[in-house]
């Protein structure tokens, strides 16, 4: 069933497909995913590839990085991943070759995450510029790189950066332990509409530090309930807590059900109880009428390794709705190693 919708006219859905394949099938996928049309494809390709740590799959990341008609967000990340001295090579060969400030970015942060440290300042250089393409991973990626000498560049970056790029900037600040980093996402969790609130959430989410921590506490109390239930659920996730997952999948609110069976991924596999408790909760959601919640419970059930969820899980890969099927094709697999 996957392949087929490999096939598809959907990137979203061709994406999340190959990524299945790549990860439980084989590496002989990658090339499927490289070479899609879709540069969300190629990028989802990438990171089922880094996922599967082997020889072959390096090969292709290899490949990638050194394609110069691939965009240079794809190649950037996939040398990253590939690792190495030839990975570095390629970054630096591909940099000499770049005059444009947003295609410079993605391939000078891979080179410096590499470990070449001359390519900070062009990198630097173009944070602080603001000329970045809409690429949100690209900036939380910085601020994974953990190189705090970039944050004066993020702090430039988020007065020069188009719209869409202000939260994900400040989330990478405070990634790298710049604590103001965390006012304009306190401005979005306390007055921003419901979209700025639950993207908020969705960086707060990624980021350990006590301001992402105290900024979702305050996410808790106030404001629509779909926000507060999305902060809960992040904290409880955090602590290990399945209480506030029970209580949500059981909400008569499809989106906090669905929200529920996709936060729930996020949580630890330990304690024991703690998956029981979740386990048992799933059950439902993946009968529920709602298709997200059923898409989402059906990917948790594979990730999280619910076996006892198997015939739940079996019964919706024929289900009516494409995404369905593709986690729960996804999940049968993962549930069979």
């Amino acid at each position: 069933m996957l392949e087929a919708e490999v096939r598809g006219t959907e990137p979203g859905t061709r994406a999340r497909a190959v990524a299945l394949l790549i990860e439980h099938v084989g590496t002989g996928w990658g090339s499927v995913a490289l070479t899609d049309p879709s540069e969300w494809v190629q990028r989802q390709g990438v990171e089922a590839l880094a996922a599967r740590d082997d020889e072959a799959s390096r090969a292709l990341l290899l490949a990638c990085a050194a394609e110069r008609q691939t965009d240079p967000y794809v190649r950037g990340a996939a040398a990253y991943h590939a690792g190495g001295d030839e990975a570095a090579r390629i970054m630096r060969e591909a940099l000499r070759a770049e005059s444009a400030v947003w295609r410079i970015a993605p391939l000078a942060l891979a080179l410096l995450r590499l470990g070449d440290e001359s390519a900070r300042d062009p990198l630097a250089k173009a944070l602080a510029a603001g000329e970045l393409a809409l690429e949100v991973e690209f900036v939380l990626d910085v601020g994974a790189s953990g190189d705090p000498l970039l944050v004066p560049a993020l702090q430039a970056a988020e007065q020069r950066v188009e719209l869409e790029l202000v939260l994900p900037v400040a989330a990478a600040r405070l990634m790298l332990g710049d604590a103001a980093g965390e006012h304009a996402l306190r401005k979005a969790v306390s007055e921003g509409d419901l979209e700025q609130r639950m993207e908020a959430i969705d960086y707060l989410a990624r980021i350990d530090h006590p301001a992402a921590d105290t900024l979702l506490r305050r996410a808790t109390t106030g404001g629509p309930e779909i926000v507060t239930w999305y902060a809960r659920l992040v904290l409880a996730a955090r602590a290990g807590e399945p209480g506030p997952f029970v209580a949500a999948l059981d909400d008569e609110d499809p989106e906090v059900r669905a929200l529920a069976a996709m936060v729930v991924r996020s949580s630890p596999s330990e304690p024991a109880r703690v998956m029981r408790s979740i386990g048992q909760a799933l059950h439902d959601p993946l009968d529920d009428p709602d298709p997200t919640v059923r898409a989402e419970a059906a990917r948790s059930a594979g990730e999280l390794s619910l076996n006892e969820l198997h015939a739940g899980v079996a019964a919706l890969v024929d289900d009516p709705v494409p995404r369905v099927r593709i986690e729960a094709a996804g999940a049968m697999l993962a549930l069979k190693k």
